[in-house]
């Protein structure tokens, strides 16, 4: 039988004693070293099965978010403070626009793509700071109300145009398959 030998742990810095050739100490260590080695492959896997399986992957992201929102409470609020910080303006115009539209209902309260009245979410092309700055948006079609499943999400994404609401009937249909309106 071989004698023990004492190694450091690649990860973490302790040492440990083992009989086999091993880098780690622990699974979580091993985790973390693969990670470190194998980055750029996990990120391209990752980006396919986003793209193959944008449903799938939606919930398993905000599965994530609750989780480190839980366990890193802390980590959390920073990351937002610094979100909130760099983007100032955005938080202020959003929160005078919703002001503005509870005082002045100058908007119907429908989707400005599917005429639907249900989840609905304000859109801004541009965020302006005045009041009057709003008003002249809201004549200009740069702020309106999108339901929920037309509002875009993300940097680069667009307004879609289809929509499977209940409370609006439409004759569009949307096939799956070749991904074209009928």
């Amino acid at each position: 039988m071989k004698p023990k030998r004492k190694i450091i742990c690649q990860n973490c810095g302790c040492s440990f004693e083992t009989y086999r050739s091993q880098k780690y100490c622990c699974v979580e260590c091993r985790k973390k070293g693969y990670y470190k080695q194998n980055k750029s492959e996990i990120i391209k896997k990752a980006s396919k099965i986003q793209h193959k399986y944008p449903d799938r992957y939606k919930k398993y992201q905000k599965k994530a978010m609750d989780k480190f929102r839980k366990e890193k409470r802390e980590r959390f609020n920073e990351l937002m403070r610094k979100v909130y910080h760099k983007n100032k303006t955005k938080y202020f115009s959003r929160n005078l626009t919703r002001k503005f539209l509870i005082k002045n209902k100058t908007i119907k309260k429908e989707c400005n793509i599917c005429g639907s009245k249900m989840s609905l979410e304000i859109h801004h092309k541009e965020y302006p700071i005045t009041s009057q700055g709003i008003l002249s948006a809201i004549k200009n079609k740069n702020i309106f109300y999108l339901c929920n499943k037309h509002h875009p999400r993300g940097k680069n994404a667009k307004v879609s145009g289809v929509c499977d609401t209940k409370t609006k009937k439409q004759n569009v249909i949307f096939d799956i398959h070749t991904k074209s309106i009928k």
